[in-house]
């Protein structure tokens, strides 16, 4: 089984960079939401799931566009561009999709 995998990766010129093109994909998003988590309070999983969805599929679409020549656009920018867009997007549509579900961070408790 492997080695059929590898001879039907064997026409694939430079498999590394194919790689790291589709795992840009959705790498961005998701370190937008590790640092909206680790930086900020905001207490929004459906406007987070939101936010990585809508920057998958803008940065799916910048990596076509980027393929077939459309546009010159590095894979490496697709990291950055989703990361931004998440961080973004997650704080603009928390009202809108987390109305009722957000919750008051809780306070320490107090020592006796």
């Amino acid at each position: 089984m492997l080695a059929g995998l590898a001879w039907g990766f064997s026409f694939f010129d430079k498999i590394l960079w194919l790689a790291f093109k589709i795992a840009g994909v959705t790498f961005g998003s998701l370190l937008g939401v590790f640092l909206l988590g680790l930086i900020t309070r905001l207490r929004a999983n459906r406007a987070n799931v939101a936010a990585m969805v809508i920057m998958a599929l803008v940065n799916l679409v910048l990596l076509v566009l980027s393929e077939t020549g459309v546009i010159a656009l590095a894979w490496s920018w697709l990291v950055i561009l989703g990361t931004a867009g998440t961080m973004a997007l997650a704080p603009l549509l928390a009202p809108l999709l987390d109305r009722g579900t957000q919750t008051p961070p809780e306070e320490p408790r107090k020592a006796r």
